[in-house]
């Protein structure tokens, strides 16, 4: 008999790193600005990390300015999403600091600055203020909750599947989470009120019953989102009978 020595085929992956961000932490401060904490991430690619040190003082941010811990390019604009990215120079020429874009994916970086990585985003309400907000979370995984919850759908009656658009209320990215007050108003104690994650119809939506006529029942649903076929952030909604349905958006929930 051959005595055979088998060999793994697998190798232990060695001090492979893992994308994260630890504190810098978003804050409202008023209508034109926000503030983040000292903290570090990696870059977009994973390669490089980004520390914010202030010595504990934090970083204000401010719309009316426009290159490092402001807008990164052009104007403020109303009902807008605004996505911040912590910055940094590799050369170390320049300090470490944030800009905010309308643009999910890469910021228009100052002179200077070559790496940059998302951390968190901003709303902006139709009067072009930055709607207020604290944040929950010091890791990957963010929670940015409205101080007063907004409206996203007010006396809804359909009776067929009908789309939502959270265009101008959370990130454009798929698969992302909201935290949802939803609220029936039946004409019969039987009627429901039911809110799909994304564009999903069927079973697995989530269901806030009638009780009695004419009186509002209320419940609360976390309720995932999708990008529809021109990336906009959906959920879907259907009621029975002649009930109306209301949905009120208190947070949603990122996962970096």
């Amino acid at each position: 008999m051959t005595d055979v020595t088998q060999t793994s085929q697998y190798v232990a992956i060695e001090n492979a790193r893992v994308p994260y961000i630890t504190d810098l932490t978003l804050s409202y401060v008023n209508t034109t600005t926000f503030s983040i904490s000292d903290g570090r991430c990696s870059n977009s690619d994973n390669s490089l990390d980004i520390e914010i040190d202030t010595d504990n003082v934090g970083t204000t941010v401010n719309f009316s300015v426009v290159g490092l811990n402001g807008l990164d390019t052009g104007t403020i604009a109303a009902s807008t999403v605004y996505y911040v990215y912590a910055i940094a120079d590799v050369t170390e020429t320049y300090p470490a600091g944030f800009v905010v874009s309308v643009n999910k994916t890469t910021p228009y970086l100052p002179t200077g600055y070559g790496i940059y990585r998302m951390i968190g985003t901003i709303v902006k309400t139709a009067g072009s203020v930055i709607n207020s907000f604290y944040e929950i979370g010091k890791s990957n995984t963010r929670v940015f909750r409205f101080v007063n919850p907004i409206t996203i759908l007010s006396g809804g009656s359909s009776g067929t599947a009908a789309d939502i658009l959270l265009t101008t209320f959370v990130p454009a990215f798929n698969l992302q989470s909201v935290q949802l007050v939803a609220a029936i108003t039946p004409s019969a104690a039987s009627e429901t009120f039911k809110v799909y994650p994304g564009q999903t119809t069927g079973a697995n939506g989530l269901v806030v019953y009638g009780q009695v006529a004419a009186v509002i029942n209320t419940g609360y649903m976390d309720v995932q989102y999708t990008l529809d076929g021109s990336n906009r952030p959906v959920i879907g909604y259907v009621v029975s009978g002649s009930a109306t349905g209301s949905l009120y958006l208190q947070s949603y929930t990122m996962y970096f």
